[in-house]
């Protein structure tokens, strides 16, 4: 539904009102972009979509990329190079690389919160690649690329005009030239348009190990007192985990189940599944809703945290056994899970979950005799967790007891 959706708005925004002209194809729409910083140079590479050349045609996808001693430097070699003004005001995501974020993250941040064009929500990621570019590449791995994978991609890119393919051979897998597209009009089997941007944000809709961080709030939890930020960690082919950061650096990738608790106390949206241990096999449990009710105080000059969850699920397995008996193994494992998430949390000094922020906001006086080493109180706190687990259905599948009656 995202995809159709997307695709219908660009094609409005292409198309409609009367806005074809010649002079739209000097625009391209600038869906998502990566920043990599290497030799003291930026290094820009943004996924466009440009006009076909005829009314009813669908966009064509370009990468354009770009290097500068600063951003706006990158973005003029992209516009130099390809003819075209790059418009942002659509942009869905930006990635970062780990070298950026190591050398040069406040610089880029500031410059995508005061740039106008660029939209406020857009979300954020960090590249588990070794540079965001690869993950727009449309090159397929090496080692994925055997002879039956180049033969299905043949077959999905036939010869063009004069015999001629539109992508593929030697030049069609080279990363591309700066300013330059890597290859026109991509499509999939079903002949729609192949937007890269659309196959990252996809898999994150509803799922409970995905983040969805926008850069407005990002910045915020960056800069704010008591609270860490954390980016989504993605590849080309899969997210890869949750990145936390420690006044205003990584500190520590969460991965797993590890990601289940974060999201439950970080967010109000979470949907997913929860597999719980019960009586020697995995049992799942999709979570239907949730409310949390966290407390923070100091007493004694210690931190105390105090978590509430109240969680309903529906049992989508055949559970053996009494229906109490279940819910504590749930309510048992997802305690377990926050606790060890806030061990990690506090040997790495890490506060996404603003637990700081909450001593702030609600008991300022106590948050004025810990927020000088904030960091080293947070690490000494004691954490209480209490969760309560209610079954609101089991799906299509009957609760019994055992296979013998």
């Amino acid at each position: 539904m995202r995809r159709a959706a997307a695709i219908i708005i660009i094609c409005s925004l292409l198309f409609l009102g009367g806005c074809y002209s010649k002079g739209l194809k000097l625009f391209a729409i600038v869906s998502g972009m990566g920043l990599d910083f290497k030799d003291d140079q930026y290094i820009l590479t943004a996924e466009t979509l440009a006009s076909a050349g005829g009314e009813g045609e669908l966009p064509v996808t370009e990468l354009l990329s770009g290097e500068g001693a600063t951003i706006p430097e990158t973005i003029e070699q992209c516009i130099l190079g390809s003819g075209k003004q790059l418009y942002f005001q659509h942009m869905w995501i930006v990635i970062f690389s780990e070298e950026l974020i190591n050398s040069r993250f406040e610089n880029a941040l500031n410059y995508l919160m005061g740039e106008h064009n660029i939209r406020l929500n857009c979300r954020l990621f960090l590249s588990g690649d070794e540079t965001s570019a690869q993950i727009f590449s449309r090159e397929e791995p090496k080692e994925e690329q055997g002879k039956e994978g180049q033969q299905e991609k043949e077959q999905k890119e036939p010869a063009g005009e004069g015999g001629q393919q539109e992508s593929g051979g030697e030049e069609g897998k080279k990363q591309p030239e700066q300013g330059k597209s890597e290859g026109g009009e991509e499509k999939d089997k079903k002949g729609n348009v192949t937007i890269k941007t659309l196959d990252i944000i996809d898999p994150y809709a509803n799922n409970i190990y995905a983040a969805e961080v926008k850069l407005n709030d990002f910045y915020y939890a960056l800069h704010a007192e008591g609270i860490d930020g954390f980016l989504p960690v993605i590849t080309k082919d899969r997210v890869e985990g949750i990145m936390l950061f420690s006044d205003k650096k990584m500190a520590v990738k969460l991965e797993g189940r590890r990601i289940i608790p974060l999201m439950l106390l970080t967010t109000n949206t979470v949907k997913g599944s929860i597999i719980s241990d019960f009586e020697g096999r995995p049992i799942s449990a999709i979570l239907k809703k949730y409310n949390k009710d966290i407390s923070v105080s100091v007493e004694d000059g210690q931190v105390r945290v105090k978590i509430g969850l109240d969680a309903k699920i529906r049992v989508e397995c055949p559970v053996y056994g009494e229906e109490e008996a279940y819910l504590d193994t749930v309510e048992k494992s997802i305690k377990e899970d926050i606790e060890e998430l806030f061990a990690i949390l506090k040997e790495n000094r890490s506060d996404p979950v603003g637990i700081g922020q909450r001593l702030m906001r609600y008991h300022p006086a106590q948050w004025n005799e810990v927020k000088d080493d904030w960091y080293s109180a947070f690490a000494d706190s004691i954490v209480e967790v209490e969760v309560k687990v209610q079954r609101i259905s089991t799906g299509r599948i009957l609760w019994r007891e055992s296979d013998d009656k």
